[in-house]
């Protein structure tokens, strides 16, 4: 807000019976000003000793109210609207005046908190489409989670194993497998050969290359083979003959 001559404050309270017609004698010809504009129209009132006593309406404070009324209003009211209809003032006013003479308002209800903004949960399934993708960085987990270090073959270097998993003095040369088909039984029918997708090319791995086989279907079903376990296949079906080699994500205790 600009600064306002006391000659010109003065001759617009002179000149006007309410707050509402001083603010627009200032300039102020739409709404009324805000509140903190309206607060320093005010203060540079009272500082330049003016009488605004003749001025009310809704959009000013009604300033016949004492402190002594201030404390028996909050004493028998029980809620502020109680307290600001009483006395014709705004909350605003009620509430700074009472905590400036340390009115105790402990008997007013509190303000119903407001409640929080609902947060959309964030909903990303996993997709069967992508888990041939992640199959190696789920064997990863896996081998990590039951405190194995594991490393990974550096690009460019010819491995048969796709990880190293080491924990202590044992060290598992690990070939990581994915596969979704079903077989006539129902169960998943998983490649485990070189070339698998090539069946004229493909052969089965030998002792020599890989000790275990980590495998994990479209159904996130996880299995740890051992080589010796699947008898030079190329290909298995995961039926009950696998069911003790399957192995899931939680952590059970590791003792070294």
């Amino acid at each position: 807000m600009p600064p306002i001559e006391r000659h010109t404050l003065r001759t617009a309270v002179a000149k006007s019976s309410t707050w509402k017609e001083l603010y627009r004698r200032l300039g102020y010809a739409g709404s009324p000003p805000g509140g903190s504009t309206r607060q320093r129209i005010r203060q540079a009132i009272s500082s330049a000793g003016i009488d605004s006593s003749h001025l009310n309406g809704k959009t000013g404070p009604k300033t016949t109210w004492t402190d002594d009324d201030l404390r028996a209003a909050v004493l028998a009211a029980t809620t502020w609207k109680q307290v600001t209809d009483g006395l014709g003032c705004n909350y605003a006013t009620a509430k700074l005046n009472s905590e400036r003479l340390g009115l105790d308002t402990s008997h007013f209800p509190l303000a119903r908190l407001r409640k929080p903004p609902k947060v959309a949960a964030i909903v990303d399934r996993a997709s069967p489409k992508r888990f041939g993708q992640a199959a190696e960085s789920v064997a990863v987990a896996w081998y990590a989670l039951h405190g194995y270090s594991v490393f990974v073959p550096a690009c460019g270097i010819e491995s048969s194993a796709d990880l190293l998993a080491v924990r202590g003095d044992s060290m598992r040369r690990v070939q990581v497998k994915s596969g979704g088909r079903k077989a006539s039984s129902g169960h998943v029918e998983v490649g485990i050969s070189h070339g698998a997708r090539s069946k004229s090319r493909a052969r089965p791995y030998l002792a020599a290359e890989v000790d275990e086989f980590f495998v994990i279907t479209s159904d996130f079903a996880t299995y740890r083979i051992p080589r010796e376990a699947v008898d030079a296949k190329k290909a298995i079906v995961l039926g009950p003959k696998y069911e003790k080699y399957r192995v899931d994500l939680t952590v059970a205790p590791v003792y070294l």
